[in-house]
């Protein structure tokens, strides 16, 4: 389980709703893998429940959270175990990134 994480201002403001809707429904889970991308200062987190979270470089504070599409996470994640991905377009079936 991913505790003790330092949000950003869009999240506490703008992003409360989606953050509970993601937690009562299919949960955070925990960091399955993750990339940095200097170029976005930006660190991907994708979690083993198909969630992606997103962090600022410097500040290590999370930006946004969301259940991304397949197609999304592939731009990041060219490799993903057949469960991981089978949970993703699960998500994706049941209309979940429009949480």
């Amino acid at each position: 389980m991913i505790t003790n994480v330092q949000t950003s201002v869009h999240v506490q403001e703008d992003r409360l709703e989606r953050l509970t809707k993601i937690g009562l429904t299919i949960g955070f889970g925990n960091e399955f893998t993750s990339v940095s991308l200097e170029k976005e200062s930006k660190r991907y987190v994708l979690t083993d429940t198909g969630v992606l979270m997103v962090y600022g470089l410097q500040d290590k504070k999370l930006i946004t959270v969301f259940v991304p599409k397949l197609q999304y996470v592939k731009k990041y994640f060219a490799v993903l175990p057949f469960a991981l991905e089978l949970i993703i377009r699960n998500n994706q079936k049941k209309g979940y990134y429009n949480l």
